[in-house]
């Protein structure tokens, strides 16, 4: 138990520890959101339903979306870049500037 222990608290292994739950904690929910929108475009999720009463494929086309790019995950990214689109607003301005 005593070897079990020095090993968790090698001071080269808590620098690990802390640097993994760092990244899991900050890019995780960035790669699910990308993730995400990058099968919702492959697989053409992102038109919109026509009728009123959706088909089977619009409700399943509906779950998907629902479960890919969920509240949680959106709620997560936000937190990590901020509610007020900085990250947008600084790639648009690059963008027009570049036109």
């Amino acid at each position: 138990m005593e070897a079990v222990v020095h090993w968790f608290a090698d001071p080269e292994r808590i620098l690990y520890h802390t640097i993994s739950r760092i990244v899991r904690a900050l890019f995780r929910p960035l790669i699910q959101v990308a993730l995400g929108i990058i099968v919702k475009r492959t697989l053409g999720l992102n038109t919109e339903a026509t009728s009123m009463t959706p088909s089977q494929t619009a409700l399943l086309r509906r779950y998907i979306n629902s479960t890919l790019l969920s509240q949680s995950a959106l709620k997560d990214v936000f937190s990590i870049l901020g509610t007020h689109y900085e990250a947008v607003s600084v790639r648009a301005l690059s963008l027009l500037r570049e036109i």
